[in-house]
């Protein structure tokens, strides 16, 4: 008769080849998740620096309203507003941007949105959001995602939406 085995005699551990197909199959669903992580990431990136450009739009608008004076946001480089922007009033700074990496803004032809003192687009600002459709457009140069549009209404409201 055979005597009764002892659990610690069916204690074996893992294998080496265990585990290689572990480590395999884990490389494997890395692969396909990495593509649409950075995707997610760039996503947000827009999304983020869209919510910022709206954020320092109404800021402006309502800068301009409690001071009853005109406010001027322009970006910190006059070709570039992806390198950030500035809100002032009479030559003095309210806030500054940073500049955003992976990032395209583009803006309308004019490099100043002006906001009069009754906190509305001044008449040149308001004629080429109506010809452009929006005051700013949030761009990945990453990857394609969805691009963010910031438009202005008559009365100054800021809006952003997919475009």
């Amino acid at each position: 008769m055979r005597a009764p085995s002892t659990p610690a005699a069916h204690l074996r551990g893992i294998t080496l080849i265990e585990i290689l197909i572990v480590v395999v199959i884990v490389g494997i669903l890395s692969s396909i998740a990495i593509p649409s992580f950075s995707e997610m990431i760039a996503s947000q990136r827009v999304r983020s620096a869209a919510s910022d450009a709206h954020a320092s739009l109404l800021l402006a608008r309502s800068e301009a309203i409690k001071r009853n004076a005109t406010v001027n946001v322009t970006p910190n480089d006059p070709d570039n507003w992806a390198l950030g922007w500035k809100i002032a009033v009479s030559g003095t700074d309210i806030l500054v941007q940073d500049a955003y990496s992976g990032i395209a803004i583009a803006a309308l032809d004019r490099d100043t949105i002006t906001f009069e003192s009754t906190g509305r687009p001044n008449k040149d600002t308001r004629e080429e959001i109506h010809d452009a459709g929006y005051a700013l457009k949030v761009t990945s140069t990453v990857h394609s995602v969805p691009a963010r549009c910031i438009s202005l209404s008559l009365n100054g409201m800021p809006e952003s939406r997919s475009c």
